[in-house]
């Protein structure tokens, strides 16, 4: 059981930094990206590696559980942030189209958060 544990996380980690190494151009191009989306993620795969090769089973155990609790925790908070912004979006959304003026000066320029570069990069 322990095993499976610290295995969950070491896939999860291994997966994140290949998914990087894949779509490089996104996700390697600058030092920061590297470290954050490459060069962490297997530094954490290997501490759980480590856990789930030496002396195996409590340690695995420990590892793993806390690996899965802190991913389960993160992911759960993403769920909560997206689901709040997709209520605020669509909350604003709903009033820019029922104020016509407003709407009609939104609509002929970028939505908050678009650049021009972005736009013509894709």
């Amino acid at each position: 059981m322990g095993r499976a544990l610290c295995a969950i996380p070491l896939v999860y980690f291994v997966g994140v930094a290949g998914f990087a190494l894949i779509n490089a151009a996104d996700f390697a191009a600058a030092t920061p990206q590297l470290l954050r989306y490459v060069a962490a993620p297997l530094v954490l795969a290997a501490a759980f590696a480590w856990a789930l090769v030496a002396n195996g089973g409590k340690r695995a155990a420990v590892f793993g559980a806390y690996g899965c609790a802190v991913l389960a925790a993160l992911f759960m908070h993403e769920g909560v942030a997206t689901a709040q912004l997709t209520r605020s979006v669509s909350a604003n959304a709903a009033k820019l189209y029922y104020e016509g003026q407003g709407a009609a000066a939104f609509r002929q320029t970028l939505p908050p958060g678009a650049t021009a570069r972005a736009c013509t990069s894709h």
